[in-house]
């Protein structure tokens, strides 16, 4: 069963995507790589901080947001750069 995104994942991805475009636009293919490196950084910067709040959530709240130990374990073990 497909659960759907956060909120927060999507906001970061959508700001990703911003960052992207902005970044095509620009004329320097250098400035492009440079953006587009610091939009990465920052949503591995965003996983990671989201992985590491979702380890620290009791299993309460674990409920309350549908999610299992088993899907808490499966997330958190994942690297920062994977989604």
């Amino acid at each position: 069963m497909l659960r759907p995104i956060p909120y927060r994942l999507q906001r970061a991805h959508r700001q990703c995507a911003a960052m992207h475009m902005q970044a095509k636009q620009s004329i320097n293919p250098a400035s492009w790589r440079i953006a587009i490196t610091i939009a990465a950084f920052r949503l591995w910067c965003q996983r990671a901080v989201t992985r590491r709040a979702l380890r620290d959530l009791d299993a309460r709240y674990l409920a309350d947001v549908g999610l299992t130990e088993r899907d808490r374990a499966a997330e958190c073990a994942k690297w920062f750069w994977q989604e």
